[in-house]
């Protein structure tokens, strides 16, 4: 995914999720979804403004190359049930520093493909794993399979 990501967008999104041009991608608000619903005790309305699929980005990122888009969104629908095992492992053998590696990776997959809540759940998972916060990390894991679940049917539909 990131080969592919590379080739058309070389500048991507930063590890951080701030855009070589110092847009934070989550300050962009376009085709938005109103979300009733709350992770970990807040409103993810909350996250950052973060919406679960910001679709007009991702089309806006790829130049409206569907063709494109749906490689990106196929490689990210196969790569991040992978991380999500890894991190569910991490988890089940008290790794903080895995949890956090694989935290960190989710969390980059997730904004190739303007995932805005996952991406702010897995960077949430991977300052809670820095800290050691195992009871934290076991809520937030349990919401992000929930988020990619939710994810993946809106994306494919």
């Amino acid at each position: 995914l990131r080969k592919i990501l590379n080739r058309i967008d070389p500048d991507g999104i930063e590890p951080d999720g701030i855009e070589p041009n110092g847009v934070e991608p989550d300050s962009i608000v376009e085709d938005s979804i109103d979300l009733e619903e709350t992770v970990f005790g807040e409103d993810i309305s909350q996250l950052n403004g973060a919406q679960r699929f910001n679709k007009a980005k991702l089309f806006e990122r790829f130049g409206n190359d569907e063709e494109l888009i749906q490689v990106v969104l196929d490689a990210f629908l196969e790569e991040a049930p992978e991380l999500i095992v890894k991190i569910k492992t991490a988890l089940d053998n008290g790794d903080t520093d895995l949890i956090k590696a694989h935290a960190h990776a989710l969390k980059g997959s997730a904004a190739n493909v303007n995932a805005d809540i996952l991406k702010e759940m897995a960077l949430r998972l991977e300052q809670d794993a820095n800290q050691g916060e195992l009871v934290s990390i076991s809520q937030i894991f349990s919401d992000i399979e929930e988020e990619f679940h939710t994810f993946s049917k809106e994306a494919t539909s």
